[in-house]
This record gives C-alpha cells, sequence and structure tokens, in this order.
C-alpha cells in the first residue's frame, strides 16, 4: 500500500452508512478512481466541501492495487465551479459532461487530455451560463472523450468503402461513420449537413474540409443543428461504446426545458 498525491475532478460522491461517503474521481496521474471518505460526512469532517461534484481537488489517498475501493486522506479544492450551479442549463449539461465520464471511462488508466478537456467544459459552462451552444459543446465533448478511447467516426472518408465521400449520403449509424449515396442506399443513414460535419470533424481532431456535397441542406458557416448533432452523437454512442445507454442527466434536461420553455416568453427553440 502506498500514499500517493493526484489532481482529480470530482464526478460523484454518494452516501455511504452513517458518517462517510464514497467519491468517484478522475485524477489525471491515476485516471478514474473509487475512495472511500471515512467520516466525511460527521460535523467535524476535515473533507468539508471538497468533496462536491464541480470541483478540481487535490486528493491523497492510500493505493492499494489490490483493491478498487481505495481509503482518502485528504483533499483540498483548488477550484469550485460555483457559477454552474446558479444556471440550470449549465447545470444539466455539466452533470451530463461528469455523468459521461464516470460511465465510460475505465478505472485507473489515466488520460491527461480528458482531464483537459474536462476543465476546459466546465470553465466553458460557467461562463456560457448555459447558453445554446453548451449543447453542442457537450456533444463535441462526449466524441473528443471516446476517441481517446479508440472510438472515433470515420469522417474523412466513406466509412463503408474507403473512397472520398462524394457525394455524401449521411452517417451511417453501424458502419461508424460517414457513407458516400452510393454506400447509403438501404441502409440506416442520419441526415448530416456540412455545418454538423464541420463540428463533428473538430471534435474528434480533424481538420474541417470544404463541403463534400451530397444531401447536405445546410451551407458551411451555419449554426450546427442541435437535434441533428444531437441524434448522430447519440445513436453513434449508443451503438459503438460497450454499456453506454443515454444519460440520466440529459434526460432531465430535457424535461426542465419541456416544463419552462412555454414560460418564459422568447424560450422556445427548435428540437
Amino acid at each position: 500500500m502506498a500514499i500517493v498525491e493526484d489532481q482529480a475532478f470530482v464526478l460523484r460522491s454518494l452516501r455511504y452508512g452513517e458518517t462517510s461517503r464514497i467519491v468517484t474521481a478522475l485524477g489525471r496521474t491515476f485516471g478514474k478512481v473509487h475512495l472511500i471518505a471515512k467520516g466525511a460526512r460527521g460535523t467535524k469532517s476535515p473533507f468539508g466541501a471538497s468533496l462536491d461534484p464541480f470541483s478540481r481537488v487535490q486528493i491523497v489517498f492510500y493505493l492499494k492495487k489490490s483493491r478498487t475501493l481505495h481509503l482518502l486522506k485528504a483533499a483540498i479544492v483548488e477550484k469550485a465551479y460555483e457559477r454552474i450551479l446558479v444556471h440550470p442549463e449549465a447545470y444539466y449539461l455539466a452533470s451530463a459532461a461528469l455523468e459521461f465520464v464516470q460511465r465510460v471511462l475505465p478505472d485507473e488508466d489515466p488520460v491527461p487530455r480528458v482531464c483537459d478537456a474536462l476543465e476546459r467544459f466546465l470553465g466553458g459552462c460557467e461562463h456560457a451560463n448555459g447558453a445554446a451552444g453548451d449543447e453542442q459543446r457537450l456533444r463535441a465533448f462526449q466524441l473528443h472523450v471516446v476517441a481517446h478511447l479508440g472510438y472515433a467516426p470515420q469522417l474523412d472518408r466513406c466509412a463503408r468503402c474507403g473512397r472520398a465521400p462524394q457525394p455524401r449520403g449521411g452517417f451511417g449509424v453501424s458502419e461508424g461513420g460517414l457513407l458516400c449515396r452510393r454506400c447509403a442506399g438501404g441502409r440506416q443513414v442520419l441526415p448530416l449537413t456540412d455545418a454538423t460535419l464541420s463540428m463533428l470533424r473538430r471534435a474528434v481532431g480533424l481538420r474541417s474540409a470544404r463541403p463534400a456535397g451530397g444531401t447536405s441542406s445546410g451551407r458551411s458557416g451555419q449554426l450546427t443543428d442541435r437535434k441533428e448533432l444531437g441524434d448522430i452523437v447519440e445513436a453513434f454512442l449508443r451503438y459503438h461504446v460497450t454499456g453506454y445507454q443515454g444519460l440520466k442527466s440529459l434526460r432531465g434536461f430535457s424535461e426542465w426545458r419541456a416544463l419552462t420553455e412555454d414560460l418564459v416568453p422568447g424560450r422556445r427553440t427548435s428540437r
């Protein structure tokens, strides 16, 4: 057993027993780890608010390779993303990012670039206050994460025949990427505009290419259609990422939006 230190993001914090908590954290050095914080709910707990989600913390814990639950010794808050908590849109989308990372990343596998991406995403949520583009940033973040796990969609050539996708036939769900019109015939294909394709390519680290033509109904430079992007990313993740069946946080966000968009003038958006 070794005492180790790491900078980490709190992904989830659950009550355990009468006074303790079980925390899932994403560390830069040790990856996703599960920790038990004994006495964390007591009145004299030394942990304070350091185990709350939306926090970047410095943690010290006892690492034992034969265990999956490690004992947390100390935690100090380095950065609390408190402004997220007062904006419902930002709260739901930031919660979805934490939930996604917690679900898809393997335990104790360091992914420092995912830590960097999560830090940028949380910072963006805090400053954007839940603006319309935040949901698009979440989808881009999801693709960025799974790309590091080897699940990046094929977006620079036809995912079936390997040729240039001209004219373009759409996004093939089972094929996991862009299809030319010839290969798209008779398959489950989702519509894909130029703007959405550009965002998908940026998310996985590809340079945005010139429009490939085909069934695109948009023009290069248009705002990405939120529903189109969401449908593509969600279908891709559900088909190709083992165990992924959607996010509770996103379902909560959809329900909250449906309840509030008719109450606030000018709030209604296209679905």
